[in-house]
């Protein structure tokens, strides 16, 4: 899409751009300036809690599954009727690795553990 725009246009538009947000704040009063952050970081918050939202339905709506596999687990999420798989490791990780996907994945580390037990009692005593 930029490729049929002057790139001369481009670079005036970008300075400007950088320039822009310096120039607003200097024109502002101090209460200004603390309004318009409060805002900001309101909308940030906002936006925040809509993915923490997302994320919640996502995870109510699946299940882990773990299996030991020799010297480590794979694991995957699916929908609860186990139709439709949502993510998979491409193989056997580490426990840590696969805790840690998880944990980034949203899911808590209480319903981590319990996948764990399912697949592996002694998962807490191995390296």
């Amino acid at each position: 899409m930029t490729e049929d725009k002057d790139p001369a246009a481009l670079e005036l538009g970008r300075r400007g751009g950088l320039k822009g947000g310096k120039a607003r704040a200097a024109k502002m009063t101090p209460e200004e300036r603390s309004e318009s952050a409060r805002k900001l970081s309101k909308a940030r918050w906002a936006k925040k809690r809509e993915e923490d939202i997302d994320t919640a339905r996502r995870l109510a709506g699946s299940e882990i599954h773990i299996k030991r596999e020799n010297e480590g687990y794979t694991g995957s999420i699916t929908t609860l009727d186990g139709r439709s798989t949502y993510w998979a490791t491409s193989g056997p990780v580490t426990r840590d690795e696969l805790i840690k996907e998880l944990q980034n994945l949203g899911w808590h580390q209480i319903d981590i553990g319990d996948a764990f037990y399912a697949a592996d009692p002694d998962w807490l005593s191995r390296e």
